[in-house]
């Protein structure tokens, strides 16, 4: 796990999903174990993943919004 990494963090994320669809997981994610209950009342906790889940993904969509609303959205699929 790594902390905001500003201006590379698109790259980094790009190459994170990359890896989950080449090895096939879901990246579990760090630090709910206490969400907030309006988030709760939208998604099921069962749908947050907390531990890496094993599973052939297809295609994955990455989107990152970065400061000063500069946002963007792609799309990995296995080739």
């Amino acid at each position: 796990m790594v902390g905001h990494c500003l201006s590379a963090a698109g790259s980094i994320e790009s190459v994170a999903s990359v890896l989950q669809l080449y090895h096939g997981f879901v990246f579990p994610n760090i630090n709910c174990e206490d969400m907030h209950p309006e988030i709760l009342a939208i998604v099921d906790a069962d749908k947050i993943p907390l531990h890496r889940i094993e599973k052939d993904i297809q295609i994955v969509a990455k989107a990152s919004f970065g400061f000063g609303d500069v946002n963007g959205c792609v799309i990995f699929k296995k080739y």
